[in-house]
């Protein structure tokens, strides 16, 4: 990835929920370049002309999350979906910056926001002969997703009994296939004011936490992919027993930041006629309710069986990129 900086100077103390609104940057001028001369037939002279500065605007930014920043006055570094969210206005109105953090944004103190620009680092930005304008490398990413096995309401914990709140270990951690959705479901139709909290892992380790709330008998569909559930905690008893399982929701390796950026679905080796449904990467501040940081797939009418081979193409301007942090809780 590229990055560029903004600054403001805070004219009034911020506090959790207030707004700065910072400029967009404009890419330097990054010298000469040498071009075949004008005058010249045989484009044999070589001629010296300057690379201008270049304004970035809404577009550089938007399906990019590693975005930072630093506050001078608190001496302190902030993430992108915790300790603030931002809004990429028209260039005229700027970037709307909402602070999340819990200390005050003093009066006087710079805030240095730390851009990341749509792509990789290629090296093109800024190399005085080699710019190309208004574009970024954007490889095409054939991810597998395997054959999953068929969805289940109790792969992960099934009819147990939950009298109290304290979190439980499953007695062994569910690791799932490829990354899936979960679900939960309640044996009595009055469980309705209660949530389940999930604990465990994504697939590259990274710890997260979910909740999701019960709706008795009508199973309800979690919206983060997890490879490994190592626990559950209840917000009060349940009348009835408490099932947990597996979703046809798959989790996808690498941010998608729209869900246009996933232009090709494959079936057993051809292209899929049925479009399935691809959601993607959650631009919240990360809870344990948002959606999964990196985005899903859903097939559509073949569903997963353990037979069925799913592959997708998607468009990874930054294959590196893996969304804003999890919810560790």
């Amino acid at each position: 990835m590229s990055f560029v900086i903004s600054t403001v100077t805070v004219a009034s103390a911020v506090s959790n929920g207030g707004t700065l609104t910072f400029g967009y940057p404009s890419i330097p001028a990054s010298g000469l370049r040498a071009v075949p001369s004008a005058f010249d037939p045989n484009k044999v002279a070589q001629a010296a002309v300057v690379v201008p500065a270049s304004q970035t605007g809404p577009g550089d930014f938007k399906s990019a999350s590693a975005h930072r920043a630093y506050s001078s006055g608190n001496q302190a570094a902030m993430v992108n979906g915790i300790d603030f969210t931002l809004a990429f206005n028209a260039e005229a109105s700027g970037i709307t910056f909402t602070y999340q953090g819990a200390s005050v944004l003093p009066v006087g103190s710079v805030v240095s926001l730390q851009l990341e620009m749509v792509g990789q680092d290629n090296g093109t930005v800024f190399k005085d002969d080699n710019r190309t304008a208004r574009s970024t490398l954007a490889p095409v990413l054939l991810v597998r997703l395997g054959a999953p096995i068929a969805l289940s309401t109790t792969a992960v914990l099934a009819t147990t009994a939950v009298a109290a709140t304290t979190l439980v270990a499953l007695a062994s951690p569910y690791v799932a296939d490829v990354p899936r959705g979960i679900s939960v479901v309640s044996s009595n139709v009055g469980d309705t004011t209660q949530t389940i909290t999930l604990r465990g892992f994504d697939e590259y380790g990274i710890a997260m936490t979910e909740v999701i709330a019960l709706n008795g008998t009508t199973g309800v569909n979690g919206k983060k992919a997890w490879k490994t559930v190592v626990s559950y905690q209840a917000s009060a008893a349940l009348a009835g027993t408490l099932s947990i399982g597996i979703t046809n929701v798959l989790g996808l390796p690498i941010l998608i930041p729209a869900a246009a950026y996933l232009f090709g679905e494959f079936l057993d080796n051809a292209k899929n006629a049925n479009a399935g449904t691809t959601v993607a990467g959650s631009a919240s501040v990360v809870s344990g309710t948002t959606g999964d940081v990196r985005g899903t797939y859903t097939p559509a009418t073949t569903l997963p069986n353990g037979a069925h081979v799913y592959e997708v193409a998607i468009i990874a301007p930054d294959p590196t990129q893996l969304g804003l942090p999890q919810f560790a809780g």
